[in-house]
């Protein structure tokens, strides 16, 4: 097995990266598919607002503005290959 081919060890920055793509792409499939999107955004919208409500984010601004941007690139669908118009 060569280097590239090698699984990354539970715990290591590849890991955890490798882990927070494969969740990323299944939210994104299960908010593009579902039937009621007003309704997922509603409950998104209040578990935001209570997960911002926290200490931990009340007093580190900017982790909870990182929270909230990651969460908005998530609401919207990923790019179109090949883009539109080509």
């Amino acid at each position: 097995m060569t280097d590239s081919r090698k699984k990354p060890a539970a715990g290591s920055p590849e890991f955890f990266a490798a882990r927070q793509i494969a969740s990323e792409l299944m939210l994104r499939a299960l908010f593009q598919m579902h039937p009621n999107k007003d309704l997922v955004n509603t409950y998104l919208d209040r578990m935001l607002g209570q997960t911002l409500a926290q200490p931990f984010f009340l007093q580190n601004l900017g982790s909870a503005d990182l929270v909230k941007e990651t969460l908005e690139n998530m609401r919207v669908p990923a790019p179109q290959y090949p883009p539109e118009g080509l």
